[in-house]
């Protein structure tokens, strides 16, 4: 990793004068100094790229009064500062909303290997009795499922046991395999916009990248007998230019008519800053990814190393992952967390739901927790991410689901999607009630006539509460009992529930 140090002579205009290259990071305290020719400043800032959590004391700044033969700060532009909004909606020139196609599953590879029919309820939204009604997700991105590779290796950066050329080649094959993947998502494309009469339509593809590790073994790319070096920077850059030639040649000319290419995406989580030519290989790849027209994207996961920095490694933009759905050890403020963090560095969100939300109410929540947070807080209304697993994933299975929950997560999706998800006005009828001692408070909760689905929140302290199916509410007081007691009711739609607060008086 690096510190970078910059200098200002009014505190808003700022000049990088110096970049220090840190070792040993996880190995206890460390102190670092450098020096720089002079420059005529009266404020210091010092950024450090830190691999983990690092706490930091004593920066100590020493300079002169004299300013003579000092150079003058020249401001740059600074990728560090803090934009305080999400990204514009057009960053990827149209490409919105960006479902994560996964591909490669060595040990099943059915799990990686999606057909037309399964790409349809995605590239199209259809309603409750099947009906085509909208587009649905614009963008798909092919990376790999989390797999072990045929040399034993893994695609993403594992110094340990490295993927291999030929673990590469195997991914491009079940990337094009016939009748799945891109090809069948051609033509599913093909067949929506043809029932929409959306002439024009194409869906927009993204590609993965996979870094290559430091000094590993890899294989010969150019043919010329010689396995390429990577300890030189410069094999690392011809592999890296080689893997983004051939998927653009293999694509333009596979006739994928109903669809754009339109990025690549780097496939680690995190940045390696420890790998001694990551931070220039990132550079190289940006910078030719951009000459050739395309955009560059990033999905890290929850705070990972170069999170903040995202801007400087030439992403055009990244999701975070607030990573809530597949732990409970994670508080539901995460979510929040998350949205505040991104909102304040430039990035977007990823939305995540697993198998688990199809199972229980309490992950269908979760699920819905990200929804929730998007609309309250405003990243919806931005580029959005989406992961869901693999082989075909959660939102297909929600879609041909028969139990309304289950169904509900494609819909409401769908709403998210669209920036069409908002909160219901859901307002109920009379909440106070008064009754005589030896009866029992029967009610129901309705909006527009129509009784509400609801259940207990706080329950009462002076009697027992019963919900029937068809939502009447019966407050049973205990035996004797005068006075007043109150309990709330949850209800509503499934992501805006509101809380209604009851008050019974017994006479």
């Amino acid at each position: 990793p690096h510190a970078y140090l910059y200098a200002s002579e009014d505190g808003e205009g700022w000049q990088r004068i110096a970049r220090i290259s840190i070792s040993g990071m996880n190995d206890g305290r460390q102190s670092f100094e450098c020096d720089f020719d002079p420059v005529r400043a009266r404020f210091l800032m010092v950024t450090i790229e830190t691999p983990s959590h690092v706490w930091c004391d004593e920066i100590q700044v020493f300079g002169k009064k004299n300013t003579a033969g000092a150079a003058a700060v020249v401001p740059e532009e600074m990728v560090t500062t803090y934009p305080e909004k999400y990204p514009e909606l057009d960053v990827l020139g149209g490409s919105e909303n960006v479902l994560l196609a996964y591909n490669f599953k060595v040990e099943n590879p059915s799990v990686g290997r999606t057909n037309t029919e399964q790409y349809l309820p995605y590239v199209g939204y259809y309603d409750i009795e099947g009906n085509l009604k909208d587009t649905f997700f614009d963008s798909f991105l092919y990376l790999p499922c989390m797999t072990v590779c045929p040399s034993g290796g893994t695609l993403y950066y594992n110094s340990e046991s490295p993927a291999v050329l030929s673990d590469w080649l195997a991914y491009e094959e079940d990337t094009f395999a016939e009748g799945y993947n891109i090809g069948a998502l051609n033509e599913a494309v093909g067949q929506v916009k043809s029932e929409l009469g959306l002439n024009d339509y194409k869906a927009y593809v993204y590609y993965s990248l996979f870094p290559t590790v430091y000094g590993a073994d890899f294989g010969d790319v150019d043919g010329d007998g010689v396995n390429e070096d990577l300890t030189d920077i410069n094999d690392r850059k011809k592999i890296a230019k080689w893997w983004i030639d051939r998927f653009i040649a293999r694509f333009e000319s596979g006739g994928f008519g109903n669809l754009k290419l339109n990025g690549f995406y780097w496939y680690d989580e995190a940045i390696h800053t420890n790998d001694p030519h990551m931070l220039e290989l990132l550079d190289y790849t940006a910078e030719y990814i951009h000459s050739l027209g395309y955009y560059f994207i990033w999905i890290p996961y929850y705070c990972a190393s170069g999170y903040s920095n995202w801007a400087s490694y030439g992403f055009d933009i990244a999701n975070m992952q607030p990573n809530y759905m597949f732990s409970d050890d994670v508080p539901f403020s995460r979510v929040y967390d998350n949205a505040a963090l991104t909102k304040k560095l430039g990035m977007a969100v990823e939305i995540e739901i697993d198998g688990n939300a199809l199972l229980d109410d309490y992950h269908r929540e979760k699920y819905r927790a990200y929804l929730r947070a998007g609309v309250e807080t405003g990243y919806m209304n931005t580029v959005k991410m989406y992961y869901q697993d693999a082989g075909p994933g959660c939102f297909y299975n929600a879609y041909k689901s028969e139990d309304p929950q289950n169904r509900s997560i494609y819909d409401d999706t769908y709403l998210y999607a669209k920036r069409k998800l908002a909160a219901d006005s859901l307002p109920a009828d009379k909440l106070d009630f008064s009754f005589t001692k030896g009866q029992e408070c029967e009610f129901k909760l309705t909006s527009d006539g129509v009784a509400l689905d609801v259940s207990l929140g706080l329950a009462c302290r002076y009697g027992s509460v019963k919900i029937g199916d068809d939502g009447t509410v019966t407050y049973i007081p205990m035996e004797g009992f005068v006075g007043s007691d109150s309990f709330t009711l949850v209800g509503g739609s499934n992501i805006f529930p509101d809380e209604y607060t009851v008050t019974v008086t017994v006479e």
